[in-house]
């Protein structure tokens, strides 16, 4: 996911994307073509979306987890909305888990 992050533009298709990337080693692990496609779909959605609705979407998705505070992080971890929030989302993640608990 941090390679979506670091590499990803929402003004470019695609097609564009997979281009310039398909040679990269994280890439080249997300699964089949259709999975990276929505994988890279969902992001740029995500990502287009304000910060406010964002923040509001992981954390009730992060009030139907259960588990551990550590299963918990492990699974908001590899999950999209993480990914979207910016530099403050282990933040974001540490303060919730701590106000559910």
């Amino acid at each position: 996911m941090r390679f979506l992050t670091d590499k990803a533009d929402t003004k470019e298709y695609w097609f564009e994307f997979r281009k310039k990337n398909r040679k990269a080693t994280e890439f080249k692990h997300w699964g089949t073509e259709k999975q990276k496609e929505d994988l890279w779909r969902d992001w740029c959605a995500r990502t287009k979306m304000s910060r406010e609705k964002r923040e509001a979407e992981l954390l009730s998705w992060m009030r139907t987890l259960k588990g551990s505070q550590e299963d918990i992080q492990d699974k908001v971890r590899m999950d999209v909305r993480y990914w979207v929030l910016g530099d403050e989302k282990d933040d974001i993640v540490r303060d919730a888990l701590r106000g559910g608990s």
